[in-house]
Parts: structure tokens; sequence; C-alpha cells
């Protein structure tokens, strides 16, 4: 039993806690006792001051009467409890009841606090408070400062009939039913950060090829042999046709990634006046859009019908390459095309006086 030891108790420290550190250091005193099968009165007393320390022998050889030979004890005193009963008179402060159930009364389950553990706490306090029925007091303050809201219901719920024995069985049941909805939680969390991660969209490369500024292909540049509209370039054939051709596909994946990118689609209406992206831009002063106005013919999703207003010709545009003319533009564009008619009207008017006056 050699190896058996137990930590020396400290006679000095805080005066409001000595007690109570003296009772559980005299719990631990008797159970190396028992284990060390130490049985008799003077060795019992021999361990007590052996492991107290300096500290504690002091104390007990100071107090009148804590340490006596077994010549003045006698037979009818055993000198061990006679020098715990001093120290007990020693240490043990004069505890007031109605203060100690005040301080019983405060005492709540801490949040993460496993009702065990919370359990000790009351029952210690419980001791130093003389109830006449120490289960029926803590049953009463589990009910009110427990930290589990269906604990309370259920308790309440069975009535005065219910034993500490069942709250105790109660509450651990419901905090392992707790701890595995938890668990149940957190693989549900699991789950759903791995389809995000799954379905998480790829960033878009940069794309450093050039455009052909004939039929609009990305594969070749304008001056390629193998440009489909460059024949039709050489025989001066207005490339538009061949050209749309061609960029319908690419129209219809810009299309999509303008849905990847989240664009913000331009509000425009059957009859509107717009302006088409420019393609072809030489260099970078070129406008991005070009000058000549284009009626929207009609209009399906993102993909826009337009109409040339010079030429009459049509095609199909993506909605983020049309510039909806407004403000002043589109003032500007109105009092031109006025200006033309009146124009117009003039010229008209004058050939007429000048056939009148041939005829005249």
């Amino acid at each position: 039993m050699s190896s058996l030891t137990l930590e020396k108790f400290e006679c000095d420290g805080e005066a409001g806690s000595v007690g109570a550190r003296w009772e559980r250091w005299k719990r631990g005193l008797y159970i190396y006792l028992e284990a060390a099968d130490v049985t008799t009165s003077s060795k019992k007393r021999a361990s007590l001051l052996h492991w107290g320390g300096q500290e504690l022998q002091e104390v007990l050889f100071n107090i009148p009467g804590g340490y006596i030979t077994s010549n003045e004890a006698g037979q009818d005193k055993d000198v061990f409890e006679v020098a715990i009963k001093k120290l007990d008179e020693y240490f043990a402060p004069k505890q007031n009841k109605r203060y100690e159930r005040h301080l019983f009364r405060q005492m709540k389950q801490e949040e993460n606090e496993k009702f065990e553990k919370y359990l000790v706490r009351l029952r210690q306090q419980a001791l130093k408070c003389q109830f006449t029925d120490v289960d029926d007091n803590l049953i009463d303050q589990i009910i009110e400062k427990c930290s589990s809201e269906e604990l309370r219901k259920k308790v309440l719920r069975a009535g005065e009939k219910i034993t500490l024995t069942e709250v105790i069985t109660e509450a651990n049941t419901l905090e392992v039913v707790e701890r595995q909805l938890g668990d149940f939680s957190q693989k549900g969390k699991d789950t759903v950060s791995k389809i995000e991660i799954q379905e998480k969209d790829k960033p878009f490369m940069k794309n450093n090829k050039k455009e052909c500024f004939r039929c609009g292909s990305w594969n070749h540049l304008a001056y390629d042999a193998k440009c489909p509209a460059k024949d039709y370039a050489e025989q001066n054939v207005e490339d538009f046709d061949v050209r749309d051709k061609d960029k319908e596909q690419k129209e219809k994946g810009r299309e999509y990634a303008d849905k990847k990118r989240r664009a913000r689609e331009v509000e425009l209406e059957i009859g509107d006046k717009v302006y088409v992206k420019n393609t072809n831009k030489s260099n970078k002063l070129s406008l991005n859009f070009d000058t000549t106005t284009y009626t929207v013919k009609s209009k399906t999703g993102g993909d826009v019908e337009v109409q040339n207003d010079e030429t009459g010709q049509q095609f199909r545009r993506n909605i983020l390459h049309l510039k909806k003319v407004e403000g002043e533009w589109k003032s500007m564009n109105k009092e031109t095309e006025g200006q033309h008619s009146e124009i117009a009207v003039e010229e008209s008017s004058e050939e007429d006086v000048g056939d009148d006056e041939t005829n005249y």
C-alpha cells in the first residue's frame, strides 16, 4: 500500500471555503485509511497528522485537548475520533441555515452543464441547509432552475407523486436523446455542404482569342482561307447573312454564359430603337456601339430580332449586345427624322413647281 498517497491539507486560504475544503480532505482521509487497512486508533491519528502536513499538526497540537495520549484517553475515548472532533470544531464555520437556503435557491443549471454535475452541486449545498425533506427540496429546485424546458414539463405533468429517482432518470434520458438528435442534425449539415460543393459553378477562363470581323468566328482571322465570308467580300456581296448564320451557335453560347454570370436583362419592347454593339473595333478609340439605329421586331428571352433602319436588313442579337436609345439621343433621332421629312417635302414641292413651269 506504499503507492497510496494523499495531498496535504492547506490550512491557510480563503476563510469562507476552509470548512468545505476540510470536509473534502477528511473524506479522502477516510478512503485512504480503509484502502490502506489502517485499523488502530493511534495509527489513524498518525496518518491524519502525517498526510495533513506541518500546518495541520500545528493546529491540532495547539488546540486544548486536541492531542491526547492513550493513557489520557483510557478505554472510553478514541484518540483519532477526539482529534477529528476538535479539528471539525476549529475548521467548520458556524452556518446560518437561512443564508445557506438562500444560496441554495440561487443555484441554477449552467449552459452546457450536465444534469448529474448540477445535481451534485445541489446535494452539497442542501447538506448545509438543514432541510427536513432534502429530496423534496431538490425536486423543487430542479423544476425552477434546470435548463431543460422539456424536463420541467414532464416533472410538472407527473405531479406530487414523482420521486427524485424518477426525476434523475428522466433528466438523463432527455440528455441522451438531445445528444443523439444533435448528431443527426450535424450529419444532415455535412450532406448539404457536400452537395453545394459539387454544384459550385466553375469560374470562366479568360478568352485570349480574336474574333474574325467578317464572319464572327473565333477559330480564325478575317484573311484566313477558311473564312466562309471571304469570297463574298471579294465579290462585294454583303456578308451579313453569312456572318449571322455562322454566329447563331455562338450567340447561344453567349446567352448561356450570361445566365451563368446572372447578367441583368435589359428591358426592351417591340418597336424600341436600339444601338448594336460594335464587334469589329479596330482600335481602343472606336465606339462600343454602332451609331446606326435598329428597331426591335421580336423578342424571345435574351434573343432579340432587330431591323436596320437604313437598309431594312434583319438579324438576331443577344439582348446584352443592344443598347436602348433613350434621353437626348432619342430626341435627336426624332428631330433628325423630322428634318429629313421636311427636306423631303420641300424637295418634292420644288420638283412639282419645276414641272408646272415646264408645262407652262
